[in-house]
């Protein structure tokens, strides 16, 4: 999934974006999985240092292969790329107490 720009505020538009698919997605039965590999996320090459320097070049062409590969533009950024898949498994049910568990009553 991808969002116009790199300003936060394009991230909050496009991890919204991000909650309604896979909502949607679950509602009909897909499982999702988050798959973005941590290159998606660098602004620059100085990111790519910052998360490796000794597999920079590595996470940059990486980087400039799998932009090409599914087609962003210039001026597009990854939201979160999500793999959908068909299941006949049900989600297990979280093991976190429900909010109204933990909530204060004071």
């Amino acid at each position: 999934m991808t969002v116009e720009g790199s300003a936060p505020a394009d991230f909050v538009r496009g991890g919204s974006a991000v909650e309604a698919v896979w909502l949607d997605a679950e509602e009909h039965g897909l499982a999702v999985h988050p798959t973005s590999p941590v290159f998606l996320y660098a602004r620059g090459p100085h990111d790519l240092v910052t998360l490796s320097p000794r597999f920079s070049d590595e996470l940059a062409r990486r980087h400039a292969t799998f932009r090409r590969v599914v087609g962003l533009l210039p001026g597009e950024s990854i939201a979160l790329v999500l793999r959908l898949s068909h299941t006949d498994v049900v989600a297990p049910r979280s093991r976190r107490r429900p909010l109204d568990e933990i909530r204060s009553t004071t």
